[in-house]
């Protein structure tokens, strides 16, 4: 990790720790470089793909926001970290919008789960069940871009499978940027806890690398949401400190 990026990471700590771990991972692990960072807002940049800016002040959202416009690629997203600057984000970016906000999920926890995997087998999916994982994923489902995101994530290892007697039954995965999503039980294995036992255990693995387990949650998903409360997760809309609805990421296109 570079100095610029180390002073982003130590700015984004002392600000919120688990709002911006989404910000601070990706850092750490090198997935993402700092761009610019100032006590009021740093931004940060996952090559050819997409930009993240946190900003405690309007004007420090214009000031990033242009750096962003002077660099960005037509096909690159850009996510906002909290409400405040997003219209002067959108102006400045040339009318880019958010469809819908999502709450911030994180771990606390640093013990494993225990888990009663029944029946199910849990591993790496292979490129052979890109079809079931493009089929299935309801974000993208059936659409051309989504069968080629099945089979590069599948490709990069991130996307596991619950399998029963050697049958993909549904998937977890981690996106781009590191959070975990990709969420998906196939219809007629629902209702049996199979989604609990997949995030658990990719909760594992990734605190087996001695990191922390996030997740970005639609508002609305109020079965997701209370999901991750079961597992003891911290969310962004639960903060008693906090009564309005700024504290959501806003992803932009």
């Amino acid at each position: 990790m570079d100095d610029v990026s180390r002073k982003a990471v130590d700015v984004l700590r002392s600000v919120d720790k688990h709002f911006y771990i989404d910000m601070i991972d990706p850092l750490e692990v090198g997935v993402a470089h700092a761009v610019e960072v100032h006590d009021d807002g740093v931004l940060i940049y996952f090559p050819d793909d997409l930009w993240y800016i946190m900003a405690l002040t309007e004007d420090r959202a214009a000031q990033l926001a242009q750096v962003v416009r002077k660099n960005r690629k037509r096909t690159e997203m850009v996510c906002t970290h909290q409400t405040l600057g997003n219209d002067v984000v959108s102006d400045v970016l040339g009318g880019l919008t958010c469809e819908k906000p999502c709450v911030v999920g994180t771990l606390s926890r640093r013990e494993p789960f225990e888990i009663d995997y029944k029946n199910l087998e849990f591993r790496q999916a292979s490129l052979a069940d890109a079809g079931d994982v493009w089929h299935h994923y309801t974000i993208m489902k059936d659409s051309p871009e989504g069968f080629d995101y099945a089979q590069e994530r599948i490709a990069a290892g991130k996307v596991w499978g619950g399998y029963v007697n050697g049958r993909m039954i549904g998937f977890i995965g981690k996106h781009h940027e590191e959070t975990i999503g990709m969420l998906e039980v196939f219809p007629e294995y629902r209702r049996h806890g199979y989604g609990n036992i997949l995030m658990k255990s990719l909760c594992n693995l990734i605190m087996e690398e001695g990191r922390i387990p996030y997740c970005h949650i639609y508002e609305d998903n109020e079965a997701s949401l209370n999901m991750q409360r079961n597992l003891g997760m911290w969310l962004s809309c639960d903060e008693t400190d906090n009564v309005d609805s700024s504290r959501r990421i806003y992803w932009m296109s």
